[in-house]
């Protein structure tokens, strides 16, 4: 057993979400929990856990899920590193973040909780084409 918690996805932008790959190390949730598609204007919830037995060094706990969007060109990772460290990295585009006064970037940490819950929302403008983060 090792720490876990509920992440949350939500898809408001207008392209559905294929997940491309997925993999991972060490971790007790993960493989099976990010779903295929995440079709637009959805959410998906699911489990996550580190794995933190005996003999198990949590450092290199680690894990990837990658996902296009479908006509759009665009793909982006979600990662899982060492501790509890969990992030998105927008590959091929850079989106703003809602309340920060950051400039566009590509990688946002999300904020690990034990046993609660994260969020992760992307949306963008149709007509502007900018997308936007909003990260809970």
């Amino acid at each position: 057993m090792g720490q876990g918690g509920i992440f949350t996805i939500t898809n408001s932008t207008q392209y559905d979400w294929t997940r491309t790959s997925i993999d991972s190390y060490q971790m007790n949730a993960w493989d099976g929990s990010f779903p295929s598609t995440v079709a637009a204007g959805t959410t998906a919830s699911f489990y996550l856990e580190w794995s933190e037995g005996v003999f198990q060094t949590i450092s290199d706990d680690g894990g990837n899920a990658v996902y296009k969007m479908e006509g759009s060109g665009h793909t982006f990772q979600f990662k899982a590193r060492g501790a509890h460290n969990l992030s998105v990295f927008l590959r091929d585009f850079a989106v703003e973040i809602t309340g920060s006064s950051d400039a566009s970037r590509d990688t946002f940490s999300i904020p690990w909780k034990h046993d609660g819950n994260m969020h992760f929302v992307l949306w963008n403008n149709a007509t502007t084409g900018k997308f936007r983060v909003w990260i809970g």
